[in-house]
Parts: structure tokens; sequence; C-alpha cells
């Protein structure tokens, strides 16, 4: 297969990874993972597909050539092959290929060799996504999935060792789902000292053996309309919460974890300052669109006055806009 047309886009700039110019470069397609959650295999199947390392190192060059200074591979599981991540590792290091990357990648494929992370390192990886999901063992096995909490937290002092920022990503929303399973996620992510814990309610996409069940169980609330399909939104109930009451417990985890104090503490941390730009870049933006409205949200929150409820309610709405509107900012750098 020939290397993409770059010049046939129709938005000819503004590509950026954390405020460099930066693309996108698939190494694979598919992945064998049995997640039910996942619509990826809805797509592209279970089985897996590589690009030829060769084609891979030569579209980096010509990425390079063109003025990209950060790159993003979006391979749906690219650790599901340790070994061939690891030797794209070494062909980047002897091609002198070294700038930012980022990817997305499996904790087990992570830790599947010794070795893997420190060539991460010296390729010039940066920024590493992996799905930690749930650290509720039921819904672990709701998903299908197996994750050690000893491993995950091993797995994250290792990128940080190495100075690469983490990023877990984390489903909540899930049938057995309450208050407390809220509470528990939110203080695993603490625990983990992740740099970015990103939390999701989950989303039954079409297809997926997830919509089914949910459908079955009758705890879908948003069958059809599409656009709130960002894992922003409550499209599902669970058995003891209501949609409007996720929504709001979501908001709450992020606010009471990306407060003024946590970003002024990544200020001081070695493995943000190659991101100091950017990271101004995002203060200022979240001083503009987010701080006024975040005291006001954490104080509604704590009141249990059942009069409060309508105004807390639509304080909690303010604040979901205040954060779409931050999140549009921060993209348009």
């Amino acid at each position: 297969m020939k290397l993409p047309d770059r010049n046939a886009r129709l938005i000819k700039s503004g590509f950026h990874n954390a405020g460099k110019p930066g693309d996108l470069i698939e190494t694979s397609r598919g992945c064998t993972n049995m997640c039910k959650f996942c619509s990826i295999a809805c797509m592209y199947g279970r089985t897996v597909r590589y690009y030829d390392l060769d084609r891979v190192i030569n579209e980096i060059k010509s990425l390079k050539k063109a003025g990209v200074k950060s790159i993003l591979f979006i391979d749906d599981n690219i650790t599901i092959n340790p070994e061939r991540f690891e030797l794209l590792c070494d062909r980047i290091i002897k091609e002198k290929l070294k700038m930012e990357y980022h990817v997305q990648a499996s904790v087990a494929g992570l830790l599947a060799r010794s070795s893997l992370i420190p060539k991460m390192k010296k390729a010039g990886f940066s920024i590493v996504f992996f799905g930690i999901e749930n650290a509720d063992p039921r819904n672990l096995k709701f998903f299908r999935k197996s994750i050690p909490v000893k491993k995950i937290k091993y797995l994250v002092d290792q990128l940080h060792k190495n100075g690469m920022l983490t990023f877990g990503g984390f489903i909540l929303g899930n049938p057995e789902d309450d208050l407390k399973s809220f509470e528990y996620n939110f203080k695993f992510a603490k625990y983990l000292n992740l740099d970015i814990p990103a939390w999701q309610i989950i989303t039954p996409f079409p297809k997926t053996e997830t919509r089914e069940e949910l459908i079955q169980q009758n705890l879908i609330t948003n069958l059809n309309d599409f656009s709130k399909y960002d894992g922003l939104h409550a499209n599902v109930k669970t058995k003891y919460l209501d949609s409007k009451t996720m929504d709001r417990e979501l908001i709450r985890l992020y606010a009471r974890y990306y407060t003024p104090q946590w970003f002024i503490r990544r200020l001081f941390m070695p493995r943000l300052w190659k991101f100091f730009p950017y990271t101004i870049h995002v203060g200022l933006k979240f001083a503009k669109y987010v701080l006024p409205a975040w005291k006001t949200l954490i104080s509604a929150l704590k009141s249990k006055s059942e009069k409060e409820r309508i105004k807390k309610e639509n304080i909690v709405i303010d604040f979901f806009n205040s954060v779409r509107k931050f999140r549009d900012k921060i993209i348009e750098f």
C-alpha cells in the first residue's frame, strides 16, 4: 500500500500534538483482544495486519522532512506484538529519527519485554496512553479483561522513571456501578499517580457485545443519538444510578482531580518540562474557561440540601459546557 497523500487533505494546516506540529501514523490494523465494549473489532475484525517496517520508517522520514515534530501512532494495539514494536524503536534510533512520539498501548504489551520501555525512551516516546478500564474486578470481568493492580502500578512507575507522561483510560457506568464505584476508581487513579486520568461513561457503540447486553438489561437511555456517543455523556444507566447522576459524578471526578494545585505541581515535574509552552497554553485556557466555574461547582456538589437540587444541576451543566469549551480551545493551539 502506498504512503498516504497528505497533500490531498481538505484541511491543510493546524495539525499538532501537545503544541507541536504533529501528524498520525498507523503501522498496523486490527486487534485480537476480546474486549466487549470496543468497536474496533466491528471495523477491522479480530485479526491484525502489519505494514512493513520499511514503509513505516519511510513515512516517518517524509513527515520529518515536512516539518512534523510530533507523531502519534494510532494502531488499535501496537503492543499486541511487543517484539515488533521494539524493532520499530530500534529502527527509529538507528535511522536517527528521534522526535516526539506518542502511542496508545496495552499494559500487558508494554510489560512483556523488560527492554521495551527504555528503548521507547531512547527513541523519543514521551506520552503513553493505556487502558486501565476499571479498578473493580467485577467490571473487569464484565469487560472480559484481566489486569492485575500491581502490574498497572509497576508500569506507571517505570514509565515515569523513563521520563514519559502517563495517560490512563477508565470506563465507568457499568451495570453494577454505584457511587462507591466512582469513588473507588478516583482513588485508584490517585494511587497510580497518573499524570492524566481520563474517565468516561461506557458508550453502547453499535454492533458491540456491550450494546446488546445493555439493551437486554434495559440500561441504555440514549439508543440512537450518536452525537452524544463521546464518553462525556451518560447514554446508559446502571442498576443503581440514573444517567443524570452519572453525568454529575463524572464531572465531579474531573473537578476533584484537575485542580489548580494539580496544574501547579506539574510545572515542577521534569517529565513535563518539554511540554512547557503547551502546559502554559492549557493553564491559561483552564483559567479562562474552567476555573471560574470550578469553585462554584465544588461548593454546589458539597451541598446536601434538597432545595439546592435544581441549582446544582444547572451549575453542573454550566461546568460541563465550560469543560467542553476548554477542550475545544486547547485543540486550537
